[in-house]
């Protein structure tokens, strides 16, 4: 579990090294409660 902080209305949330997403760009979305963070897929 981590602990994420506010500043400023800013949520900060350090994400482990194994979870690390391939490129620069990541989509966040919600799902309920859940929040998902994925990549930016490179188009074609």
């Amino acid at each position: 579990m981590q602990r994420s902080t506010d500043t400023n209305r800013i949520h900060l949330i350090r994400i482990p090294h194994d979870f690390e997403l391939k490129g620069t760009k990541t989509i966040i979305r919600k799902e309920g409660y859940k929040l998902i963070i994925e990549p930016v897929k490179k188009r074609a």
